[in-house]
Parts: C-alpha cells; structure tokens; sequence
C-alpha cells in the first residue's frame, strides 16, 4: 500500500485522488472532520466496517499519527493549517 501522504508546506493534505467519505456517512458513526480514503481501500473494503474503528477503545491519537485499524488498513492523522479549525484535523484511510 501507499506511505500516506503528510501536510507539505503549502498546506496539501492528501493525494487529489483520494475519495472525501460523505458527512452522512461520518455522522452515522458520530465521526466529525474531514475523512479520506484511496480508491483501493474503498473498493475493497464496506466502508461502514472500516469506520467502526473508530469508535472502539483505544489509545489517544495526535496530530502526525499513523495506526493500524484492521482490515489491512492504516489511518494517518492530520492537521491542515491552510483550512478552518473544523476541518483542519483529518484522516487519511490507506
């Protein structure tokens, strides 16, 4: 799989290929921010099953952060500091 693309100094936060997973879709499972997935991860995986994730126990996350959530997938955690505080934190699924 892909490394996950970090915040370069102009503010890019993920590749322009990744798909933007819908806000009905984040809000289904009280997820907020901005959620992204590459096209091979979201066409082999349910992505409700992917963000299940989410809301299970697990350590705290920071800004930098990359962890495995199954599945064979990773999650990079972000900040964007060229967008607005609401959707400057993000998540970039690989």
């Amino acid at each position: 799989m892909n490394d996950p693309l970090h915040p370069t100094s102009n503010g890019e936060a993920h590749q322009a290929a990744d798909v933007q997973i819908p806000e009905a879709t984040r809000r289904k499972h009280y997820l907020s921010g901005e959620f992204f997935i590459t096209p091979q991860a979201l066409e082999a995986h349910d992505i409700d099953e992917v963000l299940r994730w989410f809301n299970l126990p697990h350590e705290p996350v920071t800004v930098g952060d990359v962890r495995d959530i199954g599945h064979g997938l990773k999650a990079y955690f972000g900040y964007d500091d060229s967008k607005p505080m609401r959707k400057a934190l993000f998540v970039r699924i690989y």
